[in-house]
This record gives structure tokens, sequence and C-alpha cells, in this order.
């Protein structure tokens, strides 16, 4: 394997774990990885880049927004198998500015219990 193909495997495998993450914190951040990855084409630079565009976020809380975009990609993953009860709070809280960042990543690790998922089991999102 060469050094391009090794580096785009180690980024896939960081980015699958990074994706939510970023996304809870930057819209434009998560566009700006997408388009470094596009093509599937890597680079050193290109690693270097988004090495930095994940260091910036360190500092960045989430916001109810970008909670409630990323609480609607992950819900994707339970919403067939949730409870009613289940369907209703998590309607309840995408719908409540002052609940969704506390409550939210509470409630969906709840689910990924409940419901595991090997994919959002290995996600940065769900350590916080």
């Amino acid at each position: 394997m060469n050094d391009e193909n090794r580096g785009l495997q180690e980024f896939q495998k960081s980015w699958a774990q990074n994706k939510y993450w970023v996304m809870g914190r930057s819209q434009q951040a998560y566009n700006a990885i997408r388009q470094l990855a596009k093509n599937n084409q890597w680079s050193d630079e290109k690693q270097v880049h988004y090495a930095t565009i994940l260091a910036s976020l360190e500092e960045v809380s989430p916001t109810s927004k970008t909670t409630r975009v990323v609480a609607e990609h992950i819900w994707g993953y339970f919403k067939k198998r949730a409870t009613p009860e289940e369907k209703q709070m998590f309607q309840q809280l995408v719908e409540d500015e002052n609940r969704i960042i506390q409550e939210m990543p509470r409630f969906l690790k709840s689910l990924q219990l409940a419901y595991p998922d090997a994919y959002l089991a290995k996600m940065r999102w769900f350590d916080e």
C-alpha cells in the first residue's frame, strides 16, 4: 500500500470517528473537511489542514442549532426501533432550545445503549 492510500485510510477512520463531533461545532468546518476528502485523494498537506480544523474546534461549543442537526442525523439510526415514548422525547428535545444542548446527548447515548450501533459506538460525539 502506498503512502497516499495509507493516509487516505487513516483519514477515513478518523473522519468516521469525528464527523458528528465536527458537525456539532461548525457546519462550515464540516463542509471544509468534506471538500478536502473530495475524490478520495489525500496528501500530507490535506492531513495538516484536517488536523488544523479539528484543533480549531476544540474550544468551540455546540449550539442548539448544531446539536439539532447532529441529533437528527443520529436519530436516523434509532427512529425505526425507538418506542413511542422515545420518539416523543426526541421530538420534545428537538423543539426545546433550552434543553437540547444539555439533554439530547444523554438521551441519544441512552438509545445507543438500548439499540447498539457499531458505527455510532466509535463516534467521538458519544464520548463527551
